[in-house]
């Protein structure tokens, strides 16, 4: 403990092991965090989170320990008071040791919903923080056992404890009192892995103010790279990212998108190359990043699927589905979470999914992700406060290389789709009309949009064509009235072709398409449901059928709103869509299914990296 100084140095009592896992804890009073970390061994100290309240703490730690008599120094910009904890194990990763960290705010008894471990012999460190002990006497969840702990008399009694838990992989709560009791304890949770993931997150960092982020460790060979861009509300946008590793990237289908704050979009690198890595977002002044790295995944095409409700239902709720995706076998489930309108609010997933990395500037937004077997899938954002602007996106990821078709973009609002379109793929455009008979697609290439159902002089209506050429391509509209469009593009198809499609209206408080059914297996089924009201009269879409996969909405400056939703890899059989509305209206909705040719995808030669380990931890030094 350090009282009125920018610096504290704890020494190990023993020295170090090489290879090793050292972790420290460096608290202060205030809200204040280190400026570096630094030890006479030599070692580089990695940051693996912070608490963002008074009763501030920080967790390091330094992989592949260099050994030797050793002593840890904390600095900070300004004379504070403060305590610092130094740990060793043994039997944890050299690579990649960091597996994930969540921070409480302050509580008289604080406790973390949930941290999931991946794999047995996973290590949990909690640390605990508390301004109203002079003593320090934690009672903490079974299984944890206190490793350290440090009073420091001289500033207002503060106490700093650290426990640590490691058993079979699963959910992990602790909550924690202090003897005697306290109206201002914090709590932060580090996860280190015991096994090389596979499949799994390999590494992942923490959110950027700008829209250029390096990995902390270099990229393995083969693995699928994962980049979240945010971007101010009128930002010029740029698509997809670059990398210093020269690394090709491709836009994701779903993104986060609100009129009240920040924009979020997903891109993906598969099969990435070996080596040190820095990612940049293109555009006009992204305002933030954080990428994931994850292992074991297919290395030509890995995307089984994307699911996810991104605006605003207007109805405050504490939930929100993300939606359906269907994995065929094996894989991840990449999930991201957001309130767009409260960055204060907490976020938490479906049981049995891993925390990764979260912000709270200008929106809550957290990330999650889970190693599952075939089956349907969800996940259910819940809030700890009501709001209206509750959103979610789910990516199937998958460990064998697939051939269905799937989406391969959206785009809304924008004429232009967001990354240059492919020959040969399926275009499915979508449109609607506040006041009259709307309008015939047609864009910068010639190609011709074969009407599905609606047209004029229907105020709305869905097409598709195959475009002709690869390139940069501009929808426009003649002939009529336009308010509001979607695009989406479905790749891994060869010589696509309308299959069944029907239509339906209502002026009720919802509209259901029809049904139709499907003539051939691994068809693509697409459903859109239109507010033909102006002004929002009618209200938001409310939800869906269960089992279709939410992707778009459509707005216009009109205001009318619709939303898209897909089936991918549908089998043969009957398929229908109902949409609720916030109210009665005019609605419309359709649905459509598409056929097509598969080929077989080009595996290229990957590298995989395994690494044996040792015994599980061994706790050798304190402060």
């Amino acid at each position: 403990m350090t009282i009125g100084a920018a610096t504290v140095a704890a020494a190990y009592p023993f020295s170090t092991s090489a290879g090793n896992l050292l972790v420290a804890i460096s608290a202060d009073q205030g809200n204040n965090a280190p400026t570096g970390i630094s030890d006479t061994s030599g070692d580089t100290w990695i940051l693996a989170g912070c608490t963002v309240v008074y009763l501030h703490q920080c967790a390091y730690y330094a992989r592949n320990a260099v050994g030797g008599t050793n002593t840890v120094t904390s600095t900070y910009a300004s004379a504070q008071n403060l305590t610092l904890i130094v740990l060793e194990y043994r039997g944890f990763l050299s690579s990649y040791p960091f597996e994930t960290s969540i921070a409480t705010g302050l509580s008289g008894s604080p406790s973390i919903s949930s941290v999931v471990t991946a794999a047995a012999g996973d290590l949990i460190v909690s640390s605990i923080f508390d301004e109203n002990s002079y003593k320090p006497g934690f009672i903490a969840s079974t299984g944890f056992t206190e490793r350290a702990a440090e009073a420091n008399p001289y500033s207002d009694y503060t106490s700093l404890a650290v426990f640590d838990n490691g058993g079979a992989a699963g959910a992990y709560t602790n909550s924690v009192t202090a003897v005697g009791g306290s109206g201002n304890i914090s709590q932060l949770i580090i996860v280190f892995r015991s096994v090389y993931p596979n499949p799994g997150r390999l590494q992942q960092t923490q959110n950027t103010s700008s829209g250029v982020t390096s990995y902390l460790f270099p990229n393995a060979a083969g693995d699928t790279l994962i980049a979240l861009m945010r971007y101010p509300s009128g930002a010029t946008l740029s698509f997809p990212p670059t990398d210093s590793a020269g690394n090709t990237w491709n836009m994701l289908p779903t993104f986060l998108n609100t009129d009240a704050g920040d924009n979020l979009y997903l891109a993906y690198a598969r099969n990435c190359k070996a080596g040190a890595n820095t990612v940049t977002a293109g555009g006009s002044t992204p305002s933030g990043m954080m990428v994931w790295e994850y292992a074991g995944l297919a290395a030509v095409s890995p995307v089984a699927g994307s699911s996810g409700w991104t605006w605003p239902t207007g109805t405050s709720s504490t939930t929100q589905s993300t939606g359906n995706v269907t994995m065929p076998g094996p894989g991840i489930l990449f999930s991201i979470g957001a309130d767009m309108t409260q960055p204060g609010n907490t976020l938490s997933a479906s049981s049995g999914f891993a925390t990764g990395q979260s912000w709270s500037s200008n929106a809550a937004v957290s990330q999650w992700d889970e190693v599952v077997s075939a089956g349907n899938y969800s996940n259910t954002v819940t809030a700890g406060t009501a709001g209206t602007a509750l959103e979610g996106i789910l990516v199937g990821l998958s460990t064998t290389n697939l051939t269905y078709p799937i989406l391969r973009q959206i785009n809304r609002w924008q004429s232009t789709p967001l990354t240059p379109v492919v020959a040969g793929n399926l275009l499915v455009v979508v449109g609607n009309s506040y006041g009259g008979a709307i309008g015939v697609p047609t864009d910068s290439q010639g190609n011709t949009y074969h009407l599905i159902q609606g047209g004029s002089p229907a105020a709305f209506g869905m097409w598709w064509t195959v475009p002709a050429l690869s390139g940069t391509l501009t929808v426009s509209w003649s002939g009529g009235y336009m308010d509001s469009q979607g695009v989406m593009e479905f790749e891994r198809i060869s010589s696509p072709s309308l299959d069944q499609s029907n239509v339906g209206t209502s002026t009720t408080s919802s509209v259901a398409t029809g049904s139709l059914t499907t003539t051939a297996a691994n068809e693509i089924v697409v459903s859109a449901a239109f507010n033909l009201n102006r002004n929002y009269s009618g209200g938001s879409i409310q939800g869906m059928t269960s089992g279709w996969s939410p992707v778009d909405f459509i707005s216009g400056a009109h205001y009318t709103l619709g939303w898209s939703a897909i089936e991918l890899n549908a089998p043969m059989g009957s398929y229908s869509n109902t949409f609720p509305f916030a109210s009665s209206g005019t609605f419309a909705a359709v649905i459509a299914s598409f056929k097509g040719s598969v080929a077989a995808p080009v595996i290229p030669s990957i590298s995989v990296i395994t690494e044996r380990l040792g015994e599980f931890l061994s706790t050798i030094g304190g402060s």
